[in-house]
């Protein structure tokens, strides 16, 4: 795995850059990590290489249960509980304990209307937890379950001032010119050098391993490709506005929102609750 580092200089304050770089390092890192993953799947798209080389330091929390809520009962059930099943199975096959993994289960799809309750389970978790670092996704308006882990994790850290963890993110995807993009960011404001790991040939059938433990999942993992990863210190967002110009990428999609105004009013409604300390 070869590392290069790109982008502006880091601005990022305390220890943001040494724990970038120890995040990414290729073998020893002691960092303890929280990734938070929107659905069961995310964590191997973005984050592969780092499952495998932290294992008993990295602790996995997924916000939903990756179950859309349409049809019986017992078809979401069965869905959820296969997902859980493929990402126990990767669990074990990258050596993260059973201990270390999370699930809040929230509905797929639906995590942004449960803003306040995201932000004070992650918070509690990260209390628990103690990580140095929290992983998570951008906010770039690709699916708005990314979104919603990307509010819950600044809002949570900003809640915990100077004892909570420094905030990383790995890759997920956006509308670029109309078309679908993964594992690159979009740029952002006062963030710093993007690290991106080249994966070798074994990393890179590691990888597609992991992939084929989420059968469910098996046409849509086609989409990402398996040669690199990236990393940053994230960026601070503001909220109340969209993440691009233009048109959002779950926006061409019946994804449980309807546009990205009415993604970003619940984001506000959510601000306004953690302002007055009733999350």
């Amino acid at each position: 795995m070869q590392r290069t580092d790109c982008g502006p200089e880091l601005t990022a304050s305390g220890d943001a850059p040494g724990l970038l770089t120890a995040f990414c390092a290729s073998a020893g890192c002691q960092v303890k990590v929280l990734l938070l993953a929107a659905h069961p799947d995310d964590e191997v798209i973005g984050a592969s290489t780092r499952l495998r080389e932290l294992r008993e330091n990295m602790f996995i929390v997924f916000a939903t249960d990756g179950a859309v809520r349409q049809g019986r009962e017992e078809g979401w059930r069965a869905v959820a509980a296969r997902r859980h099943h493929e990402a126990e199975t990767v669990m074990k096959q990258v050596g993260i304990p059973g201990g270390n993994v999370f699930w809040l289960d929230h509905a797929d799809q639906s995590a942004s209307a449960q803003l306040p309750a995201l932000i004070r389970e992650l918070t509690e978790l990260v209390l628990a937890v103690q990580p140095a670092v929290l992983v998570t996704h951008p906010y770039e308006g690709g699916h708005p379950d990314h979104d919603a882990c990307a509010f819950a994790a600044q809002v949570s850290i900003a809640r915990l001032g100077a004892d909570g963890p420094v905030r990383l993110e790995m890759t997920s995807y956006h509308d670029h010119q109309g078309c679908f993009r993964a594992g690159a960011f979009l740029p952002a404001g006062n963030t710093g050098p993007t690290v991106c790991l080249a994966l070798t040939n074994a990393e890179q059938l590691r990888k597609r391993e992991l992939f084929g433990r989420y059968e469910s999942q098996r046409e849509v993992l086609q989409s990402f490709q398996v040669d690199h990863e990236a990393f940053r210190v994230a960026p601070t967002y503001d909220f109340t506005r969209p993440p691009h110009a233009g048109t959002l990428y779950y926006e061409r999609f019946a994804w449980g929102m309807p546009s990205g105004q009415a993604w970003r009013a619940l984001g506000r409604a959510a601000l306004d609750r953690a302002d007055r300390n009733s999350l």
